[in-house]
């Protein structure tokens, strides 16, 4: 699992920890795929990929697909 200490603010920090599998989805989700391409990619349905991009949505503290890029690449998350 991936962890790492992120300053929100001088107060706080928050510690983020992304499962292998988080991982791919944000590969996924940084490379343009599709829901149905993310789905075919890593062997799930196409609603279980619109759950976990929720889900990284909320985690990440992003209000879209593209908060998630922008928080990705702003806290180092994944190796690109």
């Amino acid at each position: 699992m991936l962890s790492r200490s992120v300053g929100q603010s001088k107060e706080s920090t928050v510690l983020i920890k992304l499962t292998k599998r988080k991982k791919e989805e944000l590969y996924c989700i940084y490379n343009k795929y599709t829901i149905e391409q993310t789905a075919k990619e890593l062997f799930i349905s196409p609603k279980t990929v619109e759950t976990h991009r929720t889900n990284l949505i909320f985690k990440l503290g992003a209000k879209n697909i593209v908060g998630i890029v922008k928080s990705v690449m702003q806290k180092g998350l994944l190796e690109i």
